[in-house]
Parts: structure tokens; C-alpha cells; sequence
């Protein structure tokens, strides 16, 4: 049972260059969790007694701002881990994570782990390394986003849903509409006008989260691909 979790761990970038003694150590500290659509992973606030890797689905993790409104900080999915720095550093969660979708994830309880990071001085450098790379990561992300215009976004996210070795595709959202402005960087109001560009390259949408794209050979060509 733990190999599946040492593998997840292995295949994390948070825990990339450790070895597989190391790896072994910190999967007994795991554990796999499933959280259904709507489901809060922890709240704003609360005490950061673990940090997460996504095995599967989409985790919004947002702030309540002044007035009350929720704003959606990032969305991670699988292969991506998060709340590391809180739950390593700050002690609280300065955000809420809630599930997007159905979702797994593996949870590492820092507590647990804190004798592993005792007997391996190195394996916390490592770990506070690879945490500071993804942070500099999602800087680097957020400025090439903000050099693409919002239909090219758009059509690249389309593409990464679309099953491969076919012409036209049906695809549903794995999220709201709200939460892919966020995920793309873009106000709902941007990603609205981004959905009407790209009817021009045959992607429609209803009201919901299906879209349809009549041509996907043709909304490659229309991001360079």
C-alpha cells in the first residue's frame, strides 16, 4: 500500500532529487484522501497540520476578501502539490482548499514527518528548495499567461481536455466557468469574450460547462501547435 504512495511522492516536484530510502520514510506519514465535489480540504485560518499532492480532479485554493467575496488564488490539479510553505512555515492555512471537482489527493502530515526531517538536514534544504523553484514557477507561469491574449489561453486549456486521435471532440468542464477564469488568469467577463472569439475557430458553449470543438486539427493550427 505504501509504494503507492512512494510513487505519488516520487512523481511529485516537491519531491524531486530525493532518494528512495527517503521517499519510503515520508510515505508512512501519508495518507490518500477522497474529497467530493464541493468539499473543503481545510479553511482559511486553520492550523497547517499538512501540506497535499493531487493524485487526481482540480482543488481551487482561494481567500475571502473584505467584503466577503471569494477570490480564487490558484487551481491546482493532479501531479501538483500545495500548501507546503503554510504547512512548513507559517504553522495556518492563509487560504481555504476546496474541491472543484471529485478528487484524490495524498496528504502528508508534518508533524509525522518531522524525525524524517531531523535525521536528513538535506532533505529539508531540498524540499525548501524545490517549494522556492515552484514558487518562482508560478511567477514565471502567471507572466507568460498575462504575454498570451485571452483566446489563445483559452483555446490551450480546450486543447489539454481534448481526447487525442480525433476530429471534433465533446468535452465537459471539470469546473465551473468561474473557476477557469481564475485557473487562466482572466475575469469572467474576459473569458466570456474569449469564448465568442473563438467561435471563429469552431469552439461553442452552452450555458454550462460543455463545449464543443467541430475541428480540433484547426484549433491547433490557431495556437501553433
Amino acid at each position: 500500500m505504501r509504494s503507492s504512495h512512494k510513487l505519488i511522492l516520487g512523481q511529485s516536484k516537491l519531491f524531486k532529487g530525493l532518494d528512495q530510502e527517503t521517499l519510503e520514510k515520508i510515505a508512512e506519514h501519508t495518507e490518500i484522501k477522497a474529497f467530493n465535489k464541493g468539499e473543503h480540504l481545510f479553511y482559511q485560518d486553520d492550523v497547517a497540520n499538512a501540506f497535499y499532492c493531487v493524485i487526481d480532479g482540480w482543488i481551487s485554493v482561494y481567500r475571502v476578501a473584505a467584503e466577503g467575496e471569494q477570490v480564487i488564488m490558484h487551481v491546482f490539479k493532479d501531479g501538483e502539490s500545495f500548501a507546503g510553505p503554510a504547512a512548513l512555515s507559517f504553522g495556518y492555512y492563509p487560504a481555504s482548499a476546496m474541491a472543484e471537482s471529485n478528487c484524490t489527493v495524498l496528504e502528508i502530515n508534518v508533524s509525522s514527518i518531522k524525525s524524517v526531517f531531523e535525521d536528513s538536514p538535506d532533505m529539508s534544504l531540498n524540499i525548501i528548495n524545490n517549494i522556492s523553484q515552484r514558487l518562482f514557477g508560478m511567477v514565471g507561469e502567471m507572466e507568460q499567461l498575462q504575454t498570451r491574449n485571452a483566446p489563445f489561453r483559452l483555446a490551450e486549456f480546450v486543447l489539454e481536455l481534448c481526447p487525442e486521435n480525433c476530429d471534433m471532440a465533446i468535452i465537459t468542464l471539470p469546473f465551473s466557468k468561474h473557476c477557469l477564469a481564475a485557473r487562466l488568469k482572466l475575469k469572467p467577463e474576459s473569458l466570456s469574450r474569449a469564448f465568442t472569439s473563438l467561435r471563429q475557430q469552431g469552439v461553442t458553449t452552452d450555458r454550462g460547462t460543455k463545449i464543443t470543438i467541430e475541428n480540433i486539427d484547426r484549433l491547433r493550427e490557431f495556437v501553433g501547435r
